[in-house]
């Protein structure tokens, strides 16, 4: 067998363990918003790489779905995830933030542009061209200022990947400071395995960088690449699995110190019960 069809075989495998994971974490009995939460999430990076998969294998005008349906869709996977961490915490509402819930699907509005802008432009073969083609400086004009334009909305996946980073650290650092000492065992076992599912997903914009940016073809490396993120995906699953396990357990062990962190932080909060004891002195003085 031709090495580059091998290599190219290859990509089904994250395809296909993101695939078998899916259905083993929808099929968890553990029912609830975690769950079906996660599933989105695995099924935002699956439409991603079904996407690279679509437009590496010749399927001629059928992987322009790939470009109108999974590209936008894949780009979802940081909100979905975002989303998925907070309900672990028990945060139900208002999952996205308290505003600005628009600027969270950017890169997915931006995407849904840039094919409605793409196929209005130009006809279906020519958009099947500049999502296949290999050299991003080969064609005329308008197809390499085409190929620009969509490698600039990866370009916004990755800033994206790094800011919702930062947001999931944050939501944990906040988490610290309302449990103190009650931030025990458990906690520290959903933040570890959370921060191993956020790598794994930034090492996904690096797999993004290689082959759509770079545009890596070697095929010894495209198939070491694969098979590396077939464990690696593997790995993520198995942590979101223990996570949406241990989560019942969890939140239990947290509610239950609940009325000694009342205690410990009155609902009008350190600075009104300073000011109203500063308030009660200055009468008793005069």
């Amino acid at each position: 067998m031709n090495l580059f069809i091998l290599s190219l075989i290859t990509f089904l495998i994250p395809v296909g363990v993101l695939a078998i994971g899916l259905l083993d974490i929808y099929a968890n009995r553990n029912r609830g918003i975690s769950r079906n939460l996660f599933s989105a999430f695995l099924f935002a990076v699956l439409s991603f790489f079904l996407f690279n998969l679509m437009t590496e294998v010749e399927m001629g005008e059928v992987q322009i779905l790939g470009f109108v349906v999974l590209l936008p869709f894949s780009f979802l996977a940081a909100p979905f995830l975002l989303m998925y961490q907070k309900s672990l915490m028990g945060n139900k509402s208002k999952l996205l933030g308290k505003s600005g819930i628009f600027w969270n699907f950017i890169p997915s509005i931006y995407s849904v542009v840039i094919v409605v802008i793409g196929l209005s432009v130009f006809s279906v073969q020519e958009v099947n061209e500049i999502l296949t083609t290999q050299r991003l400086n080969s064609g005329d004009t308008t197809k390499i200022i085409a190929r620009f334009i969509l490698i600039s909305a990866h370009v916004l996946w990755y800033i994206q990947l790094f800011w919702y980073n930062f947001k999931i650290r944050n939501v944990f650092r906040s988490q610290k400071r309302k449990f103190g000492k009650f931030y025990a065992q458990y906690e520290e076992r959903n933040e570890n395995l959370m921060n191993r599912i956020v790598i794994i997903f930034m090492m996904v914009g690096v797999y993004d960088l290689m082959f759509w940016i770079v545009r890596v073809r070697n095929p010894y490396l495209m198939i070491m690449v694969n098979v590396l993120f077939g464990f690696a995906l593997a790995y993520m699953i198995v942590a979101g699995r223990e996570q949406i396990d241990i989560k019942r357990y969890r939140m239990y062990k947290l509610d239950s110190h609940l009325h000694e962190l009342d205690e410990a932080h009155p609902p009008e909060g350190y600075k009104k019960l300073r000011s109203k004891k500063k308030l009660k002195k200055s009468k008793k003085t005069a």
